[in-house]
């Protein structure tokens, strides 16, 4: 699909910018919804067919991020995901933040601090250098939502794979 085959299937009324916090629904999408919401109404849902809609959707997500199916959560927001994986953390676990993160992703893991998990927060720019043996696991968004900085994702990856540390990245501003 080129772009002016994507442009068509949206139809705001006017020039629309605010796609990081509300995206457009695309033509497509509404009708799906609006499908999938008389079935719910009439009482036609199938459980089994929604399943398949949750697999084909993180069939799709893989395949926009370069991951394997496998490798998606399917969750209603970053911190839930956060507070899932803040909860399995234990005093001796230590993560890194990125000062300036968003509170999705800041807060499960400051209310862990309070179980013994210890949490170091840095500028986002010193991420990475911080990651070390010690690190548990690192937590940041790809896209700062106040101001649209980026961290630097291979070499993130590459220290994270380096001391083995695990790492939760929020897409959501990038790849929402």
């Amino acid at each position: 699909m080129d772009l002016t085959q994507a442009q068509e299937l949206f139809s705001p009324d006017s020039v629309y910018l605010n796609s990081a916090t509300v995206g457009l629904a695309s033509k497509p999408t509404v009708d799906a919804l609006q499908e999938a919401t008389d079935d719910w109404v009439a009482g036609r849902v199938d459980p089994l067919v929604m399943d398949a809609w949750v697999d084909k959707s993180r069939a799709g997500y893989a395949r926009l991020i370069g991951a394997q199916p496998d490798d998606i959560a399917i969750v209603g927001q970053v911190s839930v995901a956060a507070g899932v994986i803040a909860a399995g953390l234990g005093p001796g676990d230590r993560v890194l933040l990125a000062e300036e993160d968003f509170t999705s992703v800041l807060f499960p893991f400051l209310e862990a601090e309070r179980r013994g998990v210890t949490i170091e927060i840095v500028p986002l720019d010193r991420v990475v250098e911080s990651i070390g043996p010690s690190t548990t696991l690192v937590a940041v968004s790809a896209v700062q939502s106040a101001d649209g900085r980026l961290i630097d994702l291979a070499a993130l990856s590459a220290a994270g794979k380096q001391h083995d540390v695990i790492t939760l990245v929020d897409l959501s501003q990038s790849a929402g």
